[in-house]
């Protein structure tokens, strides 16, 4: 028999140690060049200093050359994550070396599932993620003796889990829990609540308490085992990220410590607002949907309003009460999510969605708490990135963030309906696959007039619809939508990609406005998901 060949070598993964400071120095040389050619390119997208008919070959060449410069800056930027498991490890071993010397046994699982996390996000939770590990073995786990039923050995699990554009790091053990009813007494004992309100908390509502300034000392509050000393330290720099840090426990059984952040912080679709002339930004993946607010929904309240969406009834925010600028009719509703929270912010004019280098302001407006960043637009013009747990505590006036009202779950409906208009069969076909297998229910329209003649039979949920097209294009469709259905989201989908081209779709009543050529296919269903809910 002939002699079985060898398997083939495994390829051997090879590894570049780059020093930080080069690294640093390559992403900000990349991205003043990003700068650079974007104002290039927006001066020639407008036509000064270009004429005749190589206008046309010179945009399809700088759109070439976008291209590979939008490659390159992904290539260099994903240099700059890091994986989360190191430190998992290593934090790992600090609590079996706390375990040994409190005369504790504990068996330490860590799972990282290849989770990645830009450096400076990943050591600005270094702190945080230590001071609970710490908390976990001195305050959760029990000696063998104290266990009872239990294994005699503990267990402190350490996972981070991605999850869309972020992570989700959560930090379990199955020691003692956190007992509600000592948290309300100390609570009580602290003057946080009275005893009234105290009794009316939740478990978990309860239990939350232990994230407040201040609000457990191991000389004041010996009840809950000092379980709470620090932890506003950590929510405040989880907060900081843009992320969100909740607890579970169940008395006896343990404790989880569940801490959502983004993957990245340095760049990062932001969603662009105007006020007065000055742009703001929120980041995207704090909102979770955006309409137009229908003034029928919203409803009065003593100490301000609530409005209702999807059957569900939120606290209704001014953003023009905390950004300045003259009161004036806002049309735009945002709903954001901070902490497994949900509230509703109004907006007058809503730019639209583009993705931001953030650099740091000035301290002075850091100090203020409601801007946590600031980025630039292609055409130059400056967005002040907003920190969302900032902005709703100044929206609330010093009081502190309301509670949201408790809401009801919404009814279970059909996945949400699309109409997909494109003159390019090969776009259409492409899209109602990719939005098909997204969970949606597509249906499609080769010009604008089809699109109309679709809408008669009945209204989809969302309308997807391209500019260039024959017989009727995406702006004489956008303008007739308006007239008959002034409420129904329309995402519009195109080559066009200067400001002038925004700004008529802005005016016209678009709710989304999104670039070919910058197609990214999350970013298509993220935006859905916004205006339309999931489709899962």
């Amino acid at each position: 028999a002939p002699a079985a060949q060898e398997p083939a070598a495994a390829p051997v993964e090879r590894w570049v140690q780059v020093h930080a400071g080069k690294l640093e120095q390559l992403v900000e040389q990349l991205s003043g060049f990003a700068a650079s050619f974007q104002a290039l390119h927006f001066r020639l997208r407008t036509g000064e200093g270009v004429t005749g008919p190589q206008l046309r070959a010179v945009l399809e060449d700088l759109d070439r050359c976008q291209t590979q410069l939008n490659e390159v800056s992904d290539a260099a930027w994903g240099m700059r994550l890091v994986p989360v498991e190191p430190m998992l490890v290593q934090l790992g071993d600090h609590a079996r070396g706390l375990a040994l010397d409190q005369g504790k046994r504990v068996r330490v699982v860590v799972q990282a599932s290849g989770a990645q996390l830009e450096r400076g996000v990943l050591d600005a939770l270094t702190e945080p993620l230590l001071h609970l590990v710490r908390n976990a073995v001195d305050h959760g786990l029990e000696r063998p003796s104290e266990r009872g039923d239990k294994p005699p050995e503990a267990t402190l699990r350490l996972s981070a889990e991605p999850q869309g554009q972020g992570v989700v790091i959560t930090v379990t053990d199955d020691g003692r829990g956190v007992d509600p009813r000592k948290v309300r007494a100390a609570a009580v004992a602290r003057k946080v609540l009275d005893a009234q309100r105290a009794e009316q908390l939740s478990d978990e509502a309860a239990v939350d308490l232990i994230f407040l300034h201040g609000f457990s000392t191991r000389s004041e509050v010996t009840d809950v085992s000092g379980r709470g000393v620090g932890l506003d330290v950590v929510r405040a720099a989880v907060d900081a990220l843009g992320g969100s840090v909740a607890v579970g426990s169940r008395v006896g059984t343990g404790t989880t410590f569940t801490l959502n952040v983004p993957g990245t912080i340095s760049r990062e679709r932001v969603l662009v607002m105007e006020f007065d002339g000055v742009l703001y930004g929120l980041p995207s993946r704090q909102v979770a949907e955006l309409r137009r607010l229908a003034p029928d929904a919203v409803e009065p309240v003593v100490g301000g309003a609530v409005v209702r969406v999807h059957d569900e009834t939120l606290p209704l925010r001014d953003l023009s009460a905390v950004l300045g600028g003259q009161r004036v009719k806002e049309p735009w509703l945002l709903v954001v999510e901070s902490g497994h929270r949900r509230w509703a912010l109004s907006a007058p004019l809503v730019l639209g969605e583009y993705e931001l280098l953030r650099r740091p302001v000035d301290a002075a407006v850091a100090a203020q708490g409601a801007i946590g960043a600031s980025g630039t637009l292609e055409d130059g013009r400056l967005v002040l990135v907003l920190s969302l747990v900032g902005l709703l505590r100044r929206l609330d006036d010093g009081r502190g963030v309301r509670a949201p009202i408790p809401s009801r779950p919404a009814p279970s409906r059909g996945p949400p309906r699309v109409l997909l208009v494109d003159d390019s069969p090969v776009v259409r076909d492409l899209l109602h696959d990719m939005l098909s297998h997204a969970g949606y229910r597509v249906t499609t329209a080769s010009d604008g007039k089809a699109a109309l003649a679709v809408l008669e039979k009945g209204a989809p949920d969302v309308v997807v619809s391209d500019v260039d097209m024959p017989v009727m294009n995406g702006f004489q469709l956008l303008q007739a939508l308006r007239q008959r259905w002034p409420t129904l989201p329309v995402i519009m989908l195109t080559t066009r990609a200067s400001v002038e081209d925004r700004e008529r779709a802005s005016n016209l009543g678009a709710d989304a406005y999104l670039v070919k050529s910058q197609f990214e296919e999350m970013a298509l269903v993220e935006t859905l998901r916004r205006y339309v809910g999931s489709a899962a």
